[in-house]
């Protein structure tokens, strides 16, 4: 989605985002095929196409079952947004 310009704090580092930024929302894995790399693999070829499309800021709310593989691949949680990837 296109965003107007706004500051954005990701840790110690402030920033305003212009950019588009992504939204994952829906993403389930059903519970006989978890644990097996779906929803990795899934995460990892979205970012890739993120980054290809120069969108440099993906969001996302994570369930509790969700929440470690989404830190291992770079997101950090807040209290506002739910989880965040701030891309190259």
């Amino acid at each position: 989605r296109h965003v107007l310009p706004r500051p954005v704090a990701i840790g110690a580092d402030a920033s305003v985002l212009i950019d588009q930024e992504g939204i994952v929302l829906n993403a389930y894995t059903h519970p006989a095929y978890r644990r097996r790399g779906l929803a990795r693999a899934l995460m990892t070829r979205l970012l890739a196409w993120t980054e290809a499309h120069a969108i440099r800021r993906v969001v996302l709310h994570a369930s509790v079952q969700g929440k470690p593989l989404y830190e291992e691949l770079g997101f950090s949680g807040t209290a506002k947004v739910g989880f965040y990837l701030k891309l190259k």
